[in-house]
């Protein structure tokens, strides 16, 4: 019972970090639902006067000091975010060297190791960035610097983090990952994988070539994060654990965060940037179908099997000195504890936007994973629940950028542009946050739409923070990557794939 006190008690400081226990059923809103704001900051678009003879620039730097600078220091604190997040290979690097020297010198692991793997997590970055916007608010909007000004400061932040973000999201994904990644559901998927592989001959191309193209494509019925979940830990069991050269196994990172990315766009529910502006912008499943689905069958399909091809020697060499093992399972899982669990996942999935309803089947979840502990293996939350806080800090940021987001997309008036824009802007912000913002600006076209909606799905394997998943997937299979995933090197590995895509949907469009 200790494990499962642990785990209930880790959901509960998620639960109470970024969703406050004052907070009611009645005040969770749907993405596109408009409400009231609370806080005095960020400053509300409608607020700003611009001069309309200015340029964009001007307007940007007049925008910058509003509110006593507030937008500025709060684009300086993203920036940094952003800069941290692609550098922390540097503190796994530094962590690592600092072990090695402790442990020649047969010394305990000291405070400066703990505390440069931490810097090195990249799940903690915006969170960590955070308390800097917490600080620079709570001085910023307080009345004084006595204590009771500084509280009054201190409490804009609270009704901004308590009343104006929903963080249903973050909560969703913590949910979601843990179901998707107990033994049942892995099993069933597995085995659904395998049936696929087995016609085609198993062996390891196979499975890379199945995962890497049907289950993101799962991902519009089980969710992005659940299909990111699935695709990583079958790909470490499947391919990974067969030692890949560095180039190779950087292609597939960059080809599965890519093909996850636009696998979710079958359906309106699937992919968070679809979900935030479904309502809004009217996408049905029909629209996501005619408009976005089948290019991005036809683009996971084709991206995949021209790596295949490039990395065709690699897969023979691994071929040669590697087995696959046909072991069968020792310990059968029941059916009925297999539809169990589809069935939870199902209610995730279907009540998403009440977070009290899905936390309560969540517990429901875990009450279920000790009755049947004979069946299961033990509950891994830590990964769901960093990239809960991930998501939680990213929006936390990325909601006082509106600012300058804005005046940009208001300046765009060539499709084109907005389609790499939005492609350019999802590689150093979720691209969640993207079509959001977008959907905030009234009397966007049709082919508008389309085109930041394109560029932000397309875009959302190019980095760990495009796309909500992806931290996900880099927190399973960083392990099998010596010096830590390189933002770099991923950025290339997953620049072919997003090319090919993007000329898909670029020489495929709708008529609007």
């Amino acid at each position: 019972m200790g494990k499962v006190k642990t785990k209930f008690f880790l959901t509960l400081l998620l639960i109470n970090l970024i969703y406050p226990q004052h907070s009611t059923a009645s005040e969770v809103s749907l993405p596109n639902e408009e409400k009231k704001q609370y806080a005095i900051f960020p400053l509300a678009l409608t607020e700003y006067k611009d001069n309309q003879q200015a340029s964009i620039w001007q307007k940007l730097k007049t925008r910058a000091i509003a509110q006593n600078g507030f937008n500025l220091i709060a684009l300086l604190i993203f920036l940094g975010a952003i800069i941290h997040s692609f550098n922390t290979s540097i503190f796994q690097k530094m962590e690592h060297r600092q072990r090695i020297k402790e442990k020649k010198a047969e010394i305990p692991t000291s405070s400066k190791t703990h505390l440069l793997g931490f810097l090195g997590e990249i799940e903690i970055v915006f969170i960590l960035w955070t308390c800097l916007l917490m600080i620079a608010s709570t001085l910023l909007f307080s009345s004084s610097y006595t204590l009771t000004g500084i509280l009054e400061g201190f409490h804009q932040f609270k009704l901004y983090i308590s009343k104006d973000i929903s963080y249903t999201e973050p909560l969703f994904v913590v949910v979601i990952m843990a179901i998707s990644a107990s033994r049942p559901i892995l099993n069933l998927t597995e085995k659904i994988i395998e049936r696929i592989v087995q016609f085609f001959g198993e062996s390891i191309k196979s499975w890379w070539f199945i995962i890497l193209t049907i289950t993101p494509l799962m991902g519009s019925f089980i969710t992005e994060p659940a299909a990111m979940t699935i695709s990583a830990l079958l790909l470490a069991r499947k391919f990974y654990c067969h030692s890949p050269n560095l180039i190779l196994s950087y292609g597939t990172l960059g080809l599965l965060f890519v093909n996850i990315s636009i696998g979710g766009t079958l359906t309106n529910f699937a992919a968070p940037p679809i979900l935030v502006v479904a309502s809004r912008w009217d996408l049905g499943m029909n629209e996501m179908l005619t408009m976005f689905g089948y290019k991005s069958v036809l683009g996971i399909f084709l991206s995949t099997a021209l790596y295949f091809f490039l990395f065709r020697k690699s897969f023979e060499e691994m071929e040669k000195r590697n087995t696959i093992s046909t072991k069968k399972e020792k310990d059968p899982i029941p059916v009925w504890i297999s539809i169990s669990h589809l069935l939870f996942l199902a209610w995730t999935v279907f009540i998403s936007h009440y977070p009290p309803l899905f936390i309560g089947g969540f517990f429901l979840f875990l009450g279920l994973m000790e009755i049947t502990k004979k069946h299961q293996t033990p509950l891994n939350l830590k990964t769901p629940l960093l990239v809960g806080l991930f998501l939680a800090g990213l929006i936390t940021l990325g909601k006082c950028q509106g600012w300058w987001l804005d005046l940009i997309l208001k300046s765009i008036d060539n499709q084109l542009i907005f389609f790499f824009g939005s492609l350019g802007l999802t590689s150093i912000n979720d691209n969640a946050a993207i079509t959001f913002l977008a959907s905030q600006v009234e009397g966007i076209e049709a082919s508008t739409r389309y085109y930041i909606l394109s560029g932000a799905v397309i875009g959302g394997g190019l980095t760990i923070i495009a796309n909500a998943p992806n931290p996900a997937g880099k927190n399973i299979l960083q392990k099998y990557f010596p010096e830590g995933i390189q933002p770099s090197k991923l950025f290339l590995a997953a620049l072919l794939p997003t090319i090919i895509i993007a000329i898909i949907f670029l020489l495929i469009t709708p008529k609007f």
